[in-house]
């Protein structure tokens, strides 16, 4: 799984709310550290999977300009 390379990682791509809920129910299964996650740059496609990034914490984060 993805989440097994984490720490490689520097930014993650939200697409969707279904897709935040995902990854958070996933890093808790692989015990990511919220303070892990922290340290990577969150972008977000759209303003609703903006605001469930943010329902999780996460208020460091970009915002695509343009969603269809």
């Amino acid at each position: 799984a993805a989440l097994k390379h984490f720490k490689n990682y520097s930014h993650i791509v939200f697409t969707s709310k279904t897709a935040v809920t995902l990854f958070f129910d996933f890093a808790a299964v692989f015990a990511i550290p919220k303070k892990e996650i922290l340290t990577k740059v969150m972008i977000a496609i759209g303003q609703k999977t903006a605001a469930k990034l943010k329902a999780y914490g996460i208020e460091k984060l970009l915002i695509a300009q343009d969603e269809t």
